[in-house]
């Protein structure tokens, strides 16, 4: 079983939501001001950061699968798990380049001017840094929030089915 924090959970919304926007972008082409822009917001808002997780749960899955059948290879597979979260990087900095012209192709360059200046200014900052906690702590409560659901879906179910004369 794969375990996931928060981060990782958010990231992989994320991943889908942008794989849901990539979809629907027309093969518009954005001046490079309106990328490089974007590409400022994308760090200011922090949105760059949710692609980490991503590489590092890639890494840790796949030298986790290979300590599985040698254990006694822990130590070299550490050292080569941190030698590829450097090697990779540069992958995602094209990932993050890339959602860039994603964000070009959907906003005018004046749109993105204003949200950089919304993003520098003290309540932009105070969101960017504010807001992955509020959705981590929101993952955190609807993950806990479906478990409890489902349970009570569960003992609701067998309790009507038990109704019908069947035994789950």
């Amino acid at each position: 079983m794969i375990v996931c924090s928060t981060g990782c959970i958010r990231a992989a919304m994320v991943g889908l939501a942008l794989f849901g926007f990539v979809g629907s972008v027309s093969a518009q082409s954005s001046s490079p001001a309106a990328v490089a822009m974007a590409r400022q917001l994308i760090d200011l808002k922090g949105v760059g950061n949710l692609y980490d997780p991503v590489l590092v749960g890639i890494i840790l899955r796949t030298r986790d699968t290979f300590m599985q059948a040698n254990p006694m290879l822990s130590n070299d597979l550490n050292a080569v798990a941190q030698q590829l979260r450097k090697d990779f990087q540069p992958r995602l900095d094209a990932l993050k380049q890339q959602v860039a012209t994603f964000y070009a192709a959907r906003f005018t360059e004046p749109e993105l001017k204003d949200a950089l200046a919304f993003y520098k200014s003290p309540l932009g900052v105070k969101l960017a840094t504010v807001e992955p906690q509020v959705i981590d702590q929101s993952m955190a409560y609807a993950n806990k929030w479906a478990t409890d659901l489902a349970d009570e879906v569960m003992a609701k179910m067998r309790t009507e089915m038990r109704k019908r004369g069947h035994e789950l």
